[in-house]
């Protein structure tokens, strides 16, 4: 796993300066991802449920949400629709 960190940190020095413009929504990603780990891993319940499943649940729904409208700065494509749809579920279910 840790190689796999430190792929992760080659990539985003290669492409540091055209980051830059989109820094905060991929903080927020990492900072979605360690809230999602924090609580997945917090249990070994077989079923989650309540606020163990919840937590787990939108932080993933908010990182796809994010990552797809991270891949371009138009709004048509699949990818804007796919965010859309992803949103009004993560609405639907967490009450938006």
């Amino acid at each position: 796993m840790f190689s796999s960190y430190q792929l992760l940190g080659k990539t985003l020095d290669a492409v540091e300066a055209r980051v830059s413009d989109r820094f905060e929504d991929l903080n927020s990603v990492f900072v979605l991802l360690d809230k999602y780990c924090t609580s997945v891993f917090a249990s070994d319940a077989k079923e989650k449920k309540g606020e163990d499943l919840s937590v787990p649940l939108e932080a993933a729904l908010n990182i796809s949400i994010t990552l797809l409208k991270m891949i371009d700065s138009g709004s048509t494509g699949p990818d804007d629709r796919i965010a859309e749809e992803l949103t009004k579920i993560r609405d639907k279910y967490f009450g938006r």
